[in-house]
């Protein structure tokens, strides 16, 4: 196995439609090829341009620079942290809105299931437009909640990568 050479096998994220990247359809093509057979090196596509350890690395050592020249000129000792939430806060802010919508989601939830459940008293006074719509409130909170989480994690997990990554060019480098 020689793992110098470049395979032409690109990553489909990288011309995942937006439905295919909110659904993850872009993974199915490994799903069937995992199926129907063990897989091998050359099954693997080829990581994402931005997830490449140089550009990663680049970055990281930018914001190392910095930082460095920040604390050399205030008389203190640098920090890694510092330079890895400067290179990297932009994917975590967007993780962290992706997760605030998750969590105001499952807050709704019960809210519009009480409201729902109320119709049901028999001293309610509302109608059954207002309990329709609060049953479509409860399934749309239960949808978000379900695809956003998959997005917490799968972005979590990606971006620590990312930042793992940096990491190991800074040291590699040094």
């Amino acid at each position: 196995m020689d793992f110098t050479k470049e395979r032409l096998n690109p990553n489909p994220r990288e011309k995942a439609t937006p439905f295919g990247l909110l659904f993850f359809t872009y993974t199915i093509g490994m799903f069937r090829k995992g199926y129907s057979k063990t897989f091998e090196v050359d099954d693997l596509y080829n990581p994402i341009k931005s997830d490449r350890s140089k550009i990663l690395g680049d970055r990281l050592e930018r914001s190392w620079n910095n930082i460095y020249e920040k604390s050399v000129q205030k008389n203190r000792k640098p920090s890694l942290l510092f330079a890895m939430i400067a290179s990297f806060w932009p994917e975590y802010t967007i993780l962290g809105i992706i997760l605030v919508i998750m969590n105001t989601s499952s807050l709704l939830q019960p809210i519009m299931l009480g409201k729902l459940l109320n119709y049901f008293r028999d001293d309610s006074d509302i109608t059954k437009n207002q309990a329709f719509l609060y049953a479509g409130a409860v399934v749309s909170c239960i949808f978000i909640t379900s695809l956003m989480n998959n997005h917490v994690f799968m972005g979590g997990f990606h971006y620590g990568m990312k930042l793992r990554a940096a990491c190991c060019a800074l040291i590699y480098r040094k």
